[in-house]
């Protein structure tokens, strides 16, 4: 099982920043909601495209602190926000496994309900990937795109007049 996390970075992000910044605050306030809410709006899509047994996965999606000043979705920066997932197991369901072999962690053997006896070693077939992080990006896009676009187009019209 794998102990990262999924990890979504956007590049470009910082220049646009900066070139922002030199925007009225009105601007600034409306470009930072947009991306405020194009973020959220992705954490909706990702949470109901996110597959469930126990509904852990999809939990961690949720913009609740994990711990006391950890959050699943903070803001970095102007128009910057991240979200993400903190169980282990997010990427493999996202990008799924090869097969691998499955030792026993705190006890001599591997025994589960169902099994004729103890085994020390599984030999796992691998797990299909589930995406549900990519999925979720790609419809998101338009959601930020199309709005900052119409924000920046009448907010540039009034130095092109």
């Amino acid at each position: 099982m794998s102990t990262s996390g999924v990890s979504i970075t956007v590049t470009g992000l910082n220049t646009v920043s900066k070139r922002l910044r030199g925007m009225s605050r009105g601007s600034r306030k409306a470009i930072d909601f947009i991306a405020r809410r194009a973020t959220l709006d992705f954490e909706e899509l990702a949470s109901n495209e996110c597959p469930s047994k126990s509904g852990r996965l999809k939990a961690s999606l949720s913009p609740r602190p994990f711990k006391p000043g950890d959050r699943a979705f903070r803001k970095i920066a102007f128009a910057q926000y991240q979200i993400g997932s903190r169980v282990p197991y997010a990427t493999d369901v996202e990008f799924g496994t090869a097969p691998h072999q499955i030792y026993p962690k705190n006890k001599n053997a591997l025994w589960w309900e169902g099994a004729q006896h103890p085994v020390f070693m599984v030999n796992h077939p691998g797990a299909r990937a589930q995406p549900f992080m990519g999925p979720a990006i790609m419809r998101s896009k338009s959601r930020l795109i199309n709005p900052a676009r119409e924000h920046l187009r009448r907010f540039l019209s009034q130095y092109t007049r």
